[in-house]
């Protein structure tokens, strides 16, 4: 498979997972309406998505389109793991 194909299947998976967690915050309440095993599993998905993405990046020979994807793929990396930071400080180890 085409290495950029594959980077952007990455990249769009692991963003799918992402914006679906960020949209299940409730604006007027100070937690997330699923259980918090199922957001760390999801983000860790998402986390290894990006990982693997960004191994198919480092193949692509197209030196503009590869630092697109790099720029993305850090912008989603920041979010997942504030993300997950903010999920996990209260409940310790799980």
């Amino acid at each position: 498979m085409d290495e950029r194909l594959q980077a952007n299947i990455h990249i769009d998976r692991a963003e799918v997972i992402l914006t679906n967690l960020i949209a299940l915050a409730d604006a007027d309440k100070d937690h997330l309406k699923v259980p918090v095993l199922d957001i760390v599993v999801s983000l860790s998905t998402a986390i290894e998505l990006l990982q693997t993405a960004q191994d198919d990046i480092s193949h692509i020979q197209i030196p503009h389109y590869q630092a697109t994807l790099r720029n993305y793929l850090y912008t989603l990396m920041r979010q997942s793991f504030s993300l997950f930071l903010s999920v996990t400080k209260n409940k310790g180890r799980l």
